[in-house]
């Protein structure tokens, strides 16, 4: 088992008006991307806790951002109704997609990085070519705000959860509506979150009705509702073997499920306040989980227990996950923060929260004073930065 350091490693944004919405890791894990309410995106050296540049553009608050599958690439989506693609390496935006009237909630790239699929306010679903930025096909089937849409594992199909309370399949190429035998519509409430199977077989959704539902993607039949919760379902996701299954609700509790089985396993309390964000580690052993008690646990996934809890924001905690290689954790709060945490054993982790206020000079000694307990690749953080007190 793991253990980690209740440290925190650094916290690399310090908005004091804007809060941080969206948080996304590059492929290699190397790099953090943030959006803002502040209408920036910024870039992040995850190694080091600095900021590598500042993306201006948007003329609102930026509501989710992603890097493409080579790295290469980055989309944002904005309160102003724009998707922006940028060069990762030059920080240069590359163009502006326009098509949306009202606020782009979602937007990701397919597997392949050849297609763009937004969903917006405005109810309506976007396919857009990356290469030449027009849109592909447009989808106005909701009646809803179209809230979350993604890709399948192999590209073929898009999902999207409406908050019209229904779900629905698109097969990409033809660009129409996948026909279903109950339309997805067993929600009847906002659907907060939709997943695929890592095999794309099966599809979860979590809703404000207190449920979550298991879908076959083939044939668009409900496979089983499961309604142990007594909040809202504000995010589910599958383990990366998919016979797991994690919900984190508003009435304070995490849920494991056996997906095969269509049982609760166990239910995970000790968040004082609505879970908002849960995701499992690449290696499926973790759990990690956000809340608004302005706190983040982890978990063990096979025993149930608590590992660890992991203070220093303060506000909610609306977003956690884990780098590619599960050797970061990251952390977005409504404290205008993003935390970065490393996950490893036995390290002395370096606070650098605590040496705010400091001069560098200050603070190039401390690194630097054996008795300190800092890493050795910690002690050189300083070096070549100006003095300023």
């Amino acid at each position: 088992m793991r253990l980690f350091q209740n440290s925190d490693f650094t916290s690399i944004s310090k908005i004091r008006t804007w809060h941080v919405i969206s948080v996304s890791f590059s492929p290699d894990g190397k790099t953090l991307v943030s959006g803002s309410r502040d209408k920036t995106i910024k870039l992040w050296n995850v190694k080091t806790g600095q900021e590598i540049r500042t993306l201006k553009g948007h003329n609102g608050p930026v509501y989710s951002v992603n890097f493409s599958p080579d790295g290469k690439t980055l989309v944002s989506s904005s309160d102003d109704g724009t998707i922006k693609l940028w060069n990762v390496e030059t920080g240069e935006e590359i163009r502006t997609l326009k098509g949306h009237d009202y606020p782009v909630r979602s937007v990701n790239f397919s597997p392949d990085g050849n297609t763009l699929v937004s969903g917006s306010d405005d109810k309506t679903i976007i396919l857009w070519d990356v290469k030449t930025g027009k849109k592909i096909h447009t989808f106005e089937e909701h009646n809803g705000l179209v809230r979350s849409v993604n890709f399948s594992p192999n590209g073929e199909t898009l999902v999207s959860g409406s908050w019209d309370g229904t779900i629905k399949l698109w097969n990409v190429k033809t660009g129409k509506e996948i026909p279903t035998f109950h339309g997805f519509q067993g929600h009847h409430d906002r659907v907060r979150s939709v997943n695929f199977s890592p095999d794309g077989n099966t599809l979860v959704s979590g809703s404000d009705n207190k449920t979550i539902t298991l879908w076959n993607v083939e044939t668009g039949e409900e496979i089983h509702t499961l309604k142990r919760h007594d909040g809202r379902v504000r995010s589910v996701n599958f383990s990366p073997d998919g016979k797991t299954l994690v919900s984190g609700s508003y009435d304070k509790t995490i849920k494991l499920w056996n997906v095969e089985k269509r049982q609760e396993i166990r239910t995970l309390k000790g968040h004082d306040g609505p879970v908002r964000s849960v995701n499992f580690s690449p290696d499926g052993k973790t759990l990690v989980s956000g809340s608004d008690d302005k706190t983040i646990k982890l978990w063990d996934v096979e025993t149930g227990q608590e590992i660890r809890t992991l203070h220093g924001h303060n506000s909610r905690v609306r977003s956690v996950n884990f780098s590619p290689d599960g050797k970061t954790l990251v952390s977005g709060s409504w404290d205008n923060t993003i935390k970065l945490w490393k996950v490893e054993t036995d390290s002395n982790l370096l606070n650098l929260d605590a040496l705010m206020g400091r001069s560098c000079d200050w603070v190039r000694v401390y690194l630097h004073n054996p008795n300190s307990g800092v890493r050795e690749e910690d002690r050189h953080l300083c070096d070549g930065i100006g003095t300023k007190n």
